[in-house]
């Protein structure tokens, strides 16, 4: 892929993330993530986990917690 391609995908996709946060509706959040998961290499995980923290994100205990559990 194209470094111009890449970009654009990345703003499209970043710009879709920022949408769908701002619509509050955590549930929907959460089955989207959890699918999403399911289809990422272990690594890839591992660096999402990484930039999370790095971000200060460290504790989200009492925070969510979905309908289903």
């Amino acid at each position: 892929m194209r470094k111009s391609d890449r970009k654009k995908l990345e703003y499209r996709v970043n710009e879709k993330l920022i949408a769908m946060v701002q619509t509050a509706d955590l549930d929907r959040i959460y089955i989207f993530l959890a699918d999403l998961s399911e289809n990422l290499t272990p690594k890839q995980l591992e660096a999402i986990d990484s930039v999370i923290a790095d971000y200060g994100f460290n504790n989200f205990e009492g925070y969510y917690t979905p309908k289903n559990n």
